[in-house]
């Protein structure tokens, strides 16, 4: 996959090069989305929501993954409003990315969630935490037939391990 110069500017927010090259017929490519959010301009943005770019893969729920990566959150919560229903993904990218400013007050998550993805982003002391002070219910996760190969119940030791 190459780069072109359009995206290049894009990525680095300079609105100059980007108009030039968008005023002289440089193609726009549905990527130039992603880009934009790297170069945080928002000028380049509106630009690509005026000229009716494609969005990436059909959705922007990638844009707003790659806003929360990015810790852009100006970015996201546009993103989120206007271009896009709610995301079901948005607790899941926080953790994975470290962006815990963009996770709201109002994000509704039971600490059954909460457990799965400190299980697998690895946040071991928010798993201690939420075993030893949560309301977890280790029977009703192990129940749910995803979460089954994360632990290890080891009958001698009677405790149980996150694999």
């Amino acid at each position: 996959e190459y780069i072109t110069l359009i995206e290049y500017a894009a990525f680095y927010g300079s609105i100059q090069i980007f108009n030039f090259l968008r005023l002289n017929n440089a193609e726009m490519r549905p990527i130039l989305w992603l880009h934009a959010i790297h170069g945080r301009n928002a000028d380049i943005f509106h630009l690509l929501e005026e000229n009716r770019i494609e969005k990436p893969k059909d959705s922007f729920e990638k844009c707003l993954q790659e806003a929360i990566k990015c810790h852009h959150n100006d970015f996201a919560n546009y993103i989120q409003e206007n271009l896009m229903n709610n995301s079901e993904n948005i607790v899941d990218y926080c953790f994975r990315y470290y962006n815990f400013q963009y996770l709201q007050e109002e994000e509704q998550f039971d600490e059954g969630q909460l457990f799965y993805i400190a299980c697998h982003y690895d946040y071991y002391t928010l798993v201690d935490f939420l075993l030893t002070n949560g309301n977890v219910d280790l029977s009703e996760i192990l129940s749910v037939s995803y979460l089954k190969y994360f632990f290890y119940f080891d009958d001698i030791l009677n405790h149980f391990f996150i694999v």
